[in-house]
């Protein structure tokens, strides 16, 4: 019974440890100073003798390394600062001729006051939110993705926005406040809005995240009251399931019943309002672009 117990305690440390080295990766990355190869060791050491392939956060911790990787000295360090004043220089240099206002580093830029006479401003986050904390380890669960937003084409007021898998959101305001209209619905991914620019109460949006997988497309949601309440297209005709998305959707602008959806692999047509489809173009892809006048 005894061996039992030491056998089951020396497991439950090798669990704990696993989790720590895990989590002591993620932590890493968010830290300029830390090496690469000391993140990249970590992540694989933290696998333990699990095929890394299946380990939590492999596909995240993948992409990072893909990305991390080209940009580091062959050292392992990453010289955030440097590398940013080179780019400003190159930049800089290679625009004078046709002279744009100059970008410059955070310790160079103008007072906020001068701020005003551009049309951009920067409304956040400037942090990603805490999950987890420990002494020595925070994991941070990043600020969210919007793969879709649509404008009300009279009204500068009233935008649409899609989550991956927060469902879709209304602002009634120029974004001041915002509300959830997709909270019964099953399929909570937006991968597309589209907005009928000759009435706008038409509304539909396409379920899934053609951007990161996390959902798949299942229907699309049309309302047409504004956004207050939706109900799916039939959709017959449309490829579903398992690593089936659609990525892009459009609704001709004087007529509901005419739209066209870019696929994972093809492009489709519905003449009767979405009821049902057929392919209009043997290729595609997510980053296909429609146009429908």
């Amino acid at each position: 019974m005894k061996k039992h117990s030491y056998i089951l305690f020396i497991l439950l440390l090798l669990c704990i440890s696993n989790s720590f080295a895990q989590q002591n990766w993620q932590e890493m990355m968010y830290d300029t100073t830390k090496n690469f190869y000391d993140i990249q060791a970590a992540f694989y050491e933290g696998c333990g003798d699990l095929p890394c392939d299946s380990a939590p956060m492999f596909k995240q911790f993948k992409r990072w390394e893909s990305h991390m990787e080209p940009r580091v000295y062959p050292t392992g360090v990453f010289d955030a600062e440097t590398v940013f004043n080179e780019f400003l220089e190159v930049y800089n240099e290679n625009n004078n001729r046709h002279n744009p206002p100059q970008m410059m580093a955070p310790s160079m830029a103008a007072p906020a006051a001068a701020a005003s006479t551009t049309d951009w401003e920067f409304v956040g986050p400037i942090d990603n939110p805490k999950v987890y904390d420990h002494p020595s380890i925070t994991t941070r669960n990043g600020i969210g993705r919007v793969n879709a937003i649509a404008f009300h084409p009279t009204n500068t007021n009233i935008i649409y926005v899609g989550s991956p898998t927060g469902g879709i959101w209304k602002t009634t305001d120029g974004g001041s406040t915002w509300a959830v209209h997709s909270d019964f619905i099953t399929n909570l991914g937006v991968s597309d809005i589209a907005i009928q620019n000759s009435n706008p109460n038409v509304i539909c949006w396409v379920t899934g995240d053609y951007d990161g997988g996390d959902t798949f497309f299942s229907k699309i949601m049309k309302s047409t009251n504004g956004g207050t309440t939706w109900a799916p297209l039939a959709g017959a005709g449309l490829p579903t399931g398992n690593n089936r998305v659609i990525s892009r959707l459009a609704i001709k602008p004087n007529n509901a019943n005419i739209l066209i959806a870019a696929t994972s692999s093809r492009v489709y047509l519905s003449t009767n309002g979405g009821i049902s489809w057929g392919i209009a173009h043997q290729s595609g892809g997510y980053r296909t672009a429609l146009a429908v006048t």
